[in-house]
Formats: structure tokens, C-alpha cells, sequence
């Protein structure tokens, strides 16, 4: 399980095209196929629209990865960003959690706040996430 913060200008996109995009390829771990991948809103966003303590209300089934080099995929996908990606993340899956939630409310054994993307939660801390996803 990964978290991945996204903004709310890049949610949409991400839901109806089933895909997300990242700067480098995650390698410690690799993403695996069916791994699941939470959509948490930038807290700058979730803040603006009211929903600080539901910054993940969609989740996405990692499917595979395709290099962007030039960054016409990401352009293509994401035309209102002012950036490209170098990687896309294509997903098989993509749902609404049973119960929205935030990261920071639970008692997590770690702090998963931050930039990076995906940030790779622990195993102990899935078992925690999973029931509010169905």
C-alpha cells in the first residue's frame, strides 16, 4: 500500500483515466501489480474545500508502469498542470473508500505526511487503513 498526495486540480484526471504520474520510478520497494494506492489531497487543498479530516476518499489497484520521457503522456493526461512527470502509474481499479479519511487522524506507527510520492505505508499500518476502504 502506497500513499499518494495529489491535488485537487489533478484528482478528476486521475480518477476518469484510472493513472497517476510521479517524478522517478519507486524502487525501494518496486510497486507491484494490485498494489493498492491511496489518493490523499494535498493538505493545502483539503483545507480550502473543507475536508482536512477526509483527505482519502478514492483508492487505485497499481496495474503497471510506462516511462514518459518527453512528458507528451502527461501532458496529454494532466493539460492544466504546468509540469510533466517522467513515469505514469497505470491502474486497473479505481474506488471509493467505505469511509474517507486522513492519515494524520490515525494512530499510525508512522508519520506519513510530506511530498514524496508514493510513500510506502508499513504492513502493520495497512492493517490499520483497511477497514475504512471497504
Amino acid at each position: 500500500m502506497r500513499r499518494l498526495n495529489v491535488r485537487s486540480a489533478q484528482l478528476d484526471p486521475c480518477i476518469r483515466l484510472q493513472k497517476f504520474a510521479v517524478s522517478s520510478k519507486p524502487q525501494n520497494p518496486p510497486l507491484y501489480p494490485g498494489e493498492i494506492l491511496l489518493l490523499s489531497l494535498v493538505l493545502q487543498d483539503a483545507r480550502r474545500i473543507g475536508k482536512a479530516n477526509k483527505r482519502i476518499e478514492w483508492c487505485m489497484k497499481f496495474d503497471d508502469l510506462a516511462e514518459d520521457p518527453d512528458g507528451s503522456k502527461s501532458r496529454g493526461y494532466w493539460p492544466s498542470e504546468s509540469r510533466t512527470w517522467q513515469w505514469i502509474l497505470n491502474c486497473s481499479e479505481v474506488r471509493r473508500v467505505a469511509r474517507p479519511f486522513s492519515l494524520g487522524d490515525l494512530k499510525l506507527s508512522k508519520d506519513y505526511g510530506g511530498q514524496a510520492n508514493p510513500r510506502t505505508i508499513s504492513s502493520d499500518d495497512e492493517h490499520i487503513i483497511l477497514p475504512y476502504l471497504s
